[in-house]
């Protein structure tokens, strides 16, 4: 046996060395896999907490109520919440609102609509506004009959208290049917630096 043991030394020590590299070989795999798993898992945390902290901040949004206006009378009160669907409260809030008849902007004796200005909206909380506005006798048929679409545009920027400001725009058309406007689209955007409106102390 010792003679056999003599006589194969290096063919059993090639052996043992290919046992000992596979060996290793399957260590270092596992410890990859385990490592690539630690990172995958340490991105997803990552991004889940990066969401979480995006959406916990104020989300202006528009809500049109029904109007109580008469399609015959000129003088039209179009009631617009303003409200705030996120997590903090939306300071500095100013809104802007134009009324369009297809593309071309309607002339109100106030011009844009500019409410609320420099207000602060909690979450879960609304600013309640009533636009007035007048069609004359032309606009006012061309609306009631389908053949010319009024629709209102909003620009409302915001802020969070100690962050950054947005802008939230929105379109809304009016639906003679069912006697009021509806959100038919809208976008929220951070606003750069220079883009940010002066702030003013809030109300």
């Amino acid at each position: 046996m010792s003679a056999w043991l003599t006589a194969h030394a290096a063919m059993i020590a090639a052996a043992a060395t290919v046992v000992y590299a596979f060996i290793t070989l399957l260590l270092w795999l596992q410890t990859k896999k385990a490592a690539n798993a630690a990172t995958i898992s340490a991105k997803a945390a990552k991004q889940s907490a990066d969401v979480a902290a995006a959406l916990h901040r104020p989300f202006i949004g528009l809500v049109p109520l029904r109007s109580s206006s008469a399609h015959g009378d000129p003088h039209w009160s179009v009631p617009m919440e303003v409200r705030n669907f996120g997590t903090l409260p939306a300071v500095h809030v100013n809104a802007v609102f134009e009324f369009y008849l297809g593309d071309t902007p309607l002339k109100t004796l106030e011009g844009p609509i500019n409410e609320p200005t420099a207000a602060e909206i909690f979450p879960g909380s609304a600013h309640m506004v009533n636009l007035p506005l007048f069609l004359n006798a032309n606009n006012l048929t061309s609306v009631t009959d389908g053949r010319s679409e009024l629709v209102i545009k909003l620009r409302a920027t915001y802020a969070t208290a100690n962050g950054p400001a947005f802008e939230y725009t929105a379109e809304a058309p009016y639906d003679v049917r069912g006697r009021r406007f509806f959100v038919q689209k809208s976008e929220t955007r951070e606003l750069v630096a220079a883009e940010a409106s002066p702030r003013t102390s809030s109300v």
